[in-house]
């Protein structure tokens, strides 16, 4: 099992993808007898840097602001908070009412200079109005930005409605808002982010189910053209464990010669990977080989790309696609046959070790 550590800064939100190299192991003299054994799923559980969102997926950069939120009527009422903080990916507003029930939420995010006058207030609130008393701002959605010491500053407001009153988190007045009818506060998206950990498991060879190329002797297996058009299975070690689906999602005709695109959908947990790592320890993107073949290939023993033992050898395969990364991929160019021999590795997102 290798651990991958990334430094994620704030804003950079490239930075989550999985790899930035490509590495393409020799497969000439692959023989997938290695492949039998299969690392053991149990226990296997998506860690939550895997997940662009959600409460529940928050690592927080930097120090969290608590705002009041006052009744605008010349008393200044007290009536609840509203928490602020960011992680690497977004801005969290957590809203804490107090002795009143709001009918929704809202808030503003840039520049409070382009609130052009109350009407335009007005339209922003409508438009951010939602019923949760969490509400999760991209970062990378943030146009209206200025640099700060420490990271970007943004104008957010954050408010609530309470009938037919909107109370205000503390700040200043807009610009170019009437008196008492909004207030903004800066706040400085924080990048002081701890380092985050995502851990893999080993590479399992992954074929489409079907039918297999050496019964009772190897695991691996190609698709019929009718059984991809409505999807089949991508499978896993030995044990052919379930980990994506393949499916032909286009079929098209260029100078005379029909070809098809397949796409490789992964189920959550898992990433295409072949377990190499760049010099810094992150994942490069792994591979996925495809060859088509006919079924006067299967009746006459002709199947392209098979070894002496009759096990197939990916790296004799027609078509090979690199700089495979993230959990769905798309390969096309492949001429339209009877059946296709789909191979590729993926590697399980997996709790990491204390």
């Amino acid at each position: 099992m290798k651990t991958l550590t990334l430094k994620l800064l704030a804003l950079v939100t490239s930075a989550m993808l999985l790899g930035a190299c490509s590495q393409m192991a020799t497969y000439e003299n692959e023989d997938l007898l290695l492949e039998q054994e299969v690392a053991a799923k149990n226990g296997f559980k998506l860690t939550p840097y895997a997940s662009n969102n959600g409460i529940n997926s928050r690592v927080f950069c930097g120090i969290e602001t608590i705002i009041p939120v006052r009744k605008l009527n010349g008393q200044l009422d007290l009536v609840g908070s509203v928490k602020v903080s960011n992680d690497q990916l977004n801005v969290y507003l957590d809203f804490s009412p107090e002795g009143v029930i709001p009918s929704y939420y809202s808030y503003f995010a840039g520049d409070q200079t382009t609130v052009a006058n109350n009407g335009a207030k007005n339209t922003i609130i409508a438009g951010n109005a939602t019923n949760s008393s969490t509400i999760v701002i991209p970062i990378s959605g943030l146009t209206d930005v200025y640099p700060a010491l420490e990271g970007v500053n943004i104008d957010l407001a954050a408010m609530f409605a309470v009938g037919d009153d909107n109370y205000w988190a503390d700040g200043l007045k807009f610009a170019n808002v009437n008196a008492n009818q909004a207030k903004y506060f800066v706040y400085t998206i924080q990048t002081d982010c701890p380092d985050t950990q995502i851990c893999y498991g080993d590479e399992e060879g992954s074929w489409t189910e079907g039918f297999e190329y050496n019964p009772g002797k190897n695991f691996s297996e190609y698709s019929s053209f009718s059984s991809l058009i409505t999807g089949v299975k991508l499978q896993a070690g030995a044990n052919q464990t379930h980990v994506g689906n393949a499916k032909i999602v286009d079929e098209y005709v260029e100078d005379g010669l029909t070809y098809v695109a397949i796409t490789i959908d992964l189920l959550s947990g898992y990433v295409f990977g072949d377990e190499s790592y760049d010099e810094e320890g992150n994942l490069d993107p792994g591979s996925i080989f495809v060859q088509n073949f006919f079924q006067s290939d299967v009746d006459n023993g002709t199947i392209p790309g098979l070894q002496n033992n009759n096990n197939p050898a990916p790296g004799q395969f027609d078509y090979k696609f690199t700089d495979v990364s993230g959990s769905s991929y798309t390969v096309s160019g492949i001429l339209k046959g009877d059946y296709f021999g789909i191979k590729t590795s993926v590697q399980a997102i997996i709790d990491c070790p204390e």
